[in-house]
C-alpha cells in the first residue's frame, strides 16, 4: 500500500527556556496554571514580552503551527484511507510520533497541555500511548530512517507547483515524503536541498504553513482517491 509521509520539520515546540522561567509574566502564568514554569510550553502569543531578547525570539514559541498542521494531516482523506502518516521534528531535535488512530483535539489550550506532558514525560498517555517522543533525532537522521520514496521539500525558491503537481508526484511514485517547515518565518536550518528530489513552493507570496499545506493535501488526495477506485 502507498505510504505518504508528512513531516513537519524544525517545529517551534519547546518547554520554557531557562532564561525565561523567572520572567514576571511567565511566573504569573505558572502560578495560574499551578505548574512549574519549566513545565510550561513556550507560546509567543502569551510570552511575547519575555521573548523580546530571546535568541530567535521572532521564530520560537509557535505551538499553533504544529496544532493546525496536525489537524489538517490527521483529518485528510489520505489518513482516512490509511495511506498517510504524520511525524513532527522539533527545534531541539525531538521526533514526535502520533499513532495512526490519534484524533487530535480542536481546542488549542488542550493541545498545549498535551504537548507539555509529552515533552516532559516522553509519551502520552503513559499506558497505551497515542503520542511518543524520541530525543536526539536531528533532521538528517529522521530523513534517513523515516523518509520513504520520493522526497519533496516545501520551500521558497523551489519550482512553482499547485495541487496538480502533487497529484502527479503522488501518482508517479509508490511512496512520497513531504517535508514542511514548522516555523513562522525564515529558512530551514537543517534541511539540505540536495537531499530532496523536488523542492516546491505553492505560491510566490509567503504563506502560513496551513495555507501552503492545503493545495498539497488537495493534490495528494486526488491520487489517493484514484488509487482507491
Amino acid at each position: 500500500m502507498r505510504v505518504i509521509t508528512f513531516l513537519l520539520a524544525e517545529a517551534e515546540l519547546e518547554l520554557m527556556p531557562p532564561e525565561l522561567q523567572r520572567a514576571p509574566g511567565v511566573v504569573a502564568r505558572a502560578k495560574k496554571r499551578r505548574r512549574p514554569a519549566e513545565q510550561l510550553l513556550l507560546d509567543q502569543a502569551l510570552d511575547h514580552k519575555a521573548m523580546k531578547d530571546l535568541p530567535d525570539g521572532d521564530r520560537r514559541g509557535r505551538p499553533d503551527i504544529a496544532h493546525f498542521w496536525l489537524m489538517l494531516v490527521l483529518d485528510s482523506l489520505a489518513t482516512k484511507h490509511g495511506q498517510a502518516r504524520a511525524l513532527i521534528h522539533t527545534r531541539h531535535d525531538e521526533l514526535i510520533r502520533p499513532r495512526a488512530d490519534l484524533r487530535i483535539m480542536r481546542n488549542q489550550v488542550k493541545f498545549v497541555i498535551l504537548m507539555e506532558d509529552l515533552l516532559r514525560q516522553g509519551q502520552v498517555p503513559q499506558s497505551n500511548p497515542l503520542l511518543t517522543l524520541e530525543r536526539g533525532r536531528d533532521l538528517a537522521s529522521v530523513l534517513k530512517e523515516e523518509a520513504r520514496g520520493t522526497r519533496i521539500l516545501m520551500d521558497v525558491g523551489g519550482e512553482l507547483g499547485r495541487a496538480a503537481r502533487f497529484t502527479e508526484l503522488a501518482r508517479s511514485a509508490p511512496d512520497i515524503t513531504i517535508v514542511t517547515g514548522g516555523f513562522p518565518r525564515g529558512s530551514f536550518r537543517q534541511a539540505k536541498r540536495e537531499d530532496f528530489e523536488h523542492v516546491i513552493r505553492v505560491a510566490d507570496e509567503e504563506l502560513t504553513v496551513w495555507s501552503a499545506l492545503a493545495p498539497v493535501l488537495a493534490g495528494v488526495e486526488d491520487a489517493v482517491l484514484d488509487h482507491a477506485k
